[in-house]
C-alpha cells in the first residue's frame, strides 16, 4: 500500500510540473503576444495619424499668405519645415514597419498561446489523446510535454525572422486567461468545464462582438460623415479643403480594414452561437448520458473545435490583411506572406500517437 501511495504522489507531482511548465508557456506566448498587438497597431496608427497630418499641413500651407520680403520670421516659413518634416517621418516609419515589424509575432504568438491553452484544458478534462484508454503505453504528461515542445518550436520556425519571447512576469495575471474560480490545475468535470471553458468563451465572444460593432458603426459613420463634410466644402467653393477629408476617410477606412473589424464580427458572433448550441446539446441530456465518458469527451472536442476554428480563421484573416498591407507599402519587399495560413494552429499541434 505504502508503494501505490508513493506512487500516486509522484503522479500528482509530475501532472502538477507539466501543467506549471504549461501555464508558464502560455503565459509567455501571451504576454509576449500582446506587447507585439500594441506596438504594432500604435505604429500603424502613428502612420496612418501622420500621413493625415502631411496632406493637412500641405493644405494649410497652401492658402497661408506669403509674408513680406522683410520679415525674418513668419508662420509661413515655420509650416515649411513641418511640410518636409512629416513625409520624411511617415517613410522612415513605414520602412521601419517593413524591415522590423510586420505584425507577424503577434499572429504567431497569439495562435501558439491559444493552442497552448486548448491543450491544457484537454488535458485537464482527460479526453481524446489525453484519455486513459489512450495513455496506457505513454502518459497524458508525457504527451502535454511533447505538445508544448512542438508548439514551441512551430512558434520559431513558422516565421523566417526569429521571433524573440520573453518570458512573463513571476506574478502575471491570468484573470484575462481563466475564468472567475478557476484554479487552473485541478481536473474538470462537465460542469466545471461548461462554466470556466465553454461559457467563458461563450461570454468572451459575445462581449467581443459586441464592442466590435460599437466600432465598426462609429467608424463607418465617421468615415461618412467625413464623406458629406467633403461634398459641402466642394459645393461652397473650398475644393482646397476637399484633399484633407478625403484623406481622413481613406486613413479610417484603412484602419478599418486592417482590423477586420467586420470579418471578426461576423466570427464571434459564429463562434458564440455554436458555442451555445453546444451548451443546449448538453443540458438536452438526461443525467444517465451525462454521465458516459464518450459524451463529455464529445463536448469537449466540438468545444474545443469551435474555438480552434474561430482562431483559425482570424490568423489567415490577419495574415492577408498584413500581407496586402506591405504589399502596398513595399511591393520589393515581402510581408507576412512568407508565413502559411493557419501555421500557428493546424500544424503547430500534430496529433500525438
Amino acid at each position: 500500500m505504502a508503494e501505490k501511495s508513493t506512487t500516486g504522489a509522484d503522479k500528482l507531482s509530475t501532472r502538477q510540473a507539466v501543467l506549471e511548465e504549461a501555464w508558464k508557456c502560455f503565459a509567455d506566448c501571451d504576454y509576449n503576444a500582446n506587447q507585439a498587438q500594441s506596438r504594432f497597431l500604435k505604429l500603424r496608427q502613428t502612420i496612418l495619424f501622420l500621413g493625415f497630418l502631411a496632406t493637412a499641413t500641405a493644405v494649410i500651407y497652401s492658402v497661408i499668405p506669403d509674408p513680406p520680403p522683410e520679415s525674418v520670421f513668419s508662420f509661413k516659413k515655420a509650416m515649411h519645415y513641418v511640410v518636409l518634416i512629416i513625409p520624411i517621418t511617415v517613410s522612415i516609419l513605414v520602412a521601419g514597419a517593413v524591415k522590423f515589424d510586420k505584425g507577424a509575432a503577434w499572429v504567431l504568438l497569439r495562435g501558439s498561446a491559444e493552442a497552448i491553452k486548448r491543450e491544457i484544458f484537454r488535458f485537464r478534462c482527460q479526453v481524446e489523446l489525453y484519455s486513459k484508454s489512450a495513455t496506457k503505453k505513454i502518459s497524458a504528461e508525457s504527451k502535454l510535454a511533447k505538445k508544448l515542445k512542438n508548439i514551441n518550436q512551430r512558434l520559431h520556425k513558422g516565421a523566417k525572422q526569429s521571433t524573440t519571447v520573453t518570458p512573463a512576469p513571476e506574478d502575471y495575471d491570468f484573470t484575462n486567461a481563466v475564468a472567475a474560480g478557476d484554479d487552473r490545475f485541478s481536473a474538470l468535470t462537465p460542469d466545471n468545464y461548461i462554466q470556466w471553458r465553454l461559457m467563458d468563451q461563450y461570454t468572451y465572444y459575445r462581449k467581443k462582438a459586441k464592442n466590435l460593432y460599437r466600432n465598426y458603426q462609429t467608424l463607418q459613420w465617421s468615415i461618412l460623415v467625413i464623406g458629406g463634410l467633403g461634398t459641402l466644402l466642394a459645393a461652397i467653393g473650398q475644393e482646397v479643403w476637399v484633399a484633407v477629408t478625403s484623406t481622413a476617410a481613406a486613413s479610417l477606412g484603412a484602419y478599418v480594414e486592417l482590423r477586420r473589424l467586420e470579418s471578426d464580427l461576423a466570427s464571434f458572433n459564429t463562434a458564440a452561437g455554436d458555442l451555445n448550441n453546444l451548451r443546449i446539446w448538453w443540458n438536452s441530456l438526461d443525467d444517465a448520458r451525462k454521465k458516459q465518458p464518450e459524451h463529455f469527451e464529445q463536448l469537449v472536442k466540438n468545444t474545443e473545435n469551435v474555438i480552434q476554428t474561430e482562431n483559425s480563421g482570424w490568423v489567415t484573416e490577419m495574415q492577408e490583411a498584413l500581407t496586402e498591407l506591405y504589399s502596398g507599402e513595399n511591393a520589393a519587399q515581402k510581408g507576412p506572406a512568407d508565413l502559411q495560413p493557419g501555421v500557428a494552429i493546424e500544424e503547430i499541434d500534430p496529433d500525438i500517437k
